[in-house]
């Protein structure tokens, strides 16, 4: 039985609040999991233990775990430009749960993750534009590597999130996701991640806009049989090359007033504008040869909304 990616996801995903205004929030972690075989699939994931985090520093160490080696890295740039990087390597590591772990306790495993979150305000001092255009790219790899045979399987995923208010509080707005990535299973597995999208704010006229931009991703290494079973396997997540964020303001008929609209921004950045959102020239380069889109890939991706 293969750990469902997305009750993975939703295990790590909200594990950072998201304030008004502005502010920058990294979290990263390395922690245990497991699964039960009484619950109907897609089998929830359930938190065990923390063995390293909840920090901003980068984690790169074993945690305490013989056979393990954890990283997780966050960081922010100007300009509203993300970066997360998280891999995980077993080699004859054992899961060790807590006390409290059911006795139908299977498909125990390690998990890596790390997010950064940009919240900010933006007000209008021209025209009020009608909708926020967001655009983003995001560039960067998902593999993992397995030994032949065996109940380990290893699981690396990427996720651009997104939320944002006017009239509530944008603690209380659920988070949408814009973009999500992930390779999963038991056999290894190798993705380039070349990614460009955009999400729509219709706006309320007069209110400045909250939002909050997130970037996660994880690195899990896990096995079947329950804790104690010694796992091997690889899986990294590397999209510290850059994930990019423009904005454009739009009238009513979808024209672009960016320039008109004024935007200022509560943190004092400066975010390009959609014409600007590209890609690093080593990327350019990857296109060029034809070696991002990578053939014969098992993988589960998501639309950009």
């Amino acid at each position: 039985m293969v750990a469902s990616a997305a009750a993975a996801v939703a295990l790590l995903w909200g594990a950072t609040p998201l304030a008004a205004q502005s502010s920058t929030t990294i979290n990263n972690n390395v922690t245990t999991f497991y699964q039960r075989s009484s619950d109907p699939a897609p089998e929830p994931v359930y938190l065990d233990q923390l063995l390293c985090g909840p920090t901003a520093a980068t984690i790169d160490g074993s945690c305490g775990v013989t056979g393990l080696n954890a990283y997780a890295a966050s960081a922010v740039l100007p300009g509203g430009v993300l970066k997360t990087e998280t891999r995980l390597s077993a080699t004859g590591a054992v899961v060790t749960l807590s006390s409290r772990v059911p006795a139908d306790a299977v498909n125990a495993g390690f998990t890596a993750a790390g997010s950064i979150v940009l919240t900010d305000r933006v007000s209008f001092g021209g025209f009020t534009p009608s909708v926020l255009r967001f655009t983003y790219f995001v560039d960067g790899t998902l593999s993992n590597t397995l030994p032949p045979g065996g109940l380990t399987y290893a699981n690396a995923g990427i996720a651009v999130q997104y939320r944002s208010a006017q009239t509530v509080p944008l603690s209380s707005v659920p988070l949408t996701d814009a973009f999500r990535d992930v390779v999963i299973g038991g056999t290894t597995q190798s993705s380039a991640v070349d990614r460009r999208g955009f999400f729509d704010i219709a706006l309320v006229a007069g209110s400045p806009l909250d939002f909050g931009l997130r970037l996660v991703s994880y690195s899990q290494v896990g096995g079947g049989g329950g804790p104690g079973r010694p796992l091997t396997g690889m899986a990294e997540s590397d999209f510290f090359s850059t994930a990019r964020f423009g904005v454009q303001a739009l009238d009513a008929q979808g024209n672009d007033i960016t320039s008109q609209a004024a935007l200022s921004f509560a943190s004092g950045t400066s975010y390009p504008t959609a014409a600007t959102v590209v890609p690093e020239p080593g990327t350019w380069a990857l296109l060029g040869t034809g070696l991002v889109a990578l053939g014969g890939v098992t993988r589960r991706r998501k639309r950009a909304v």
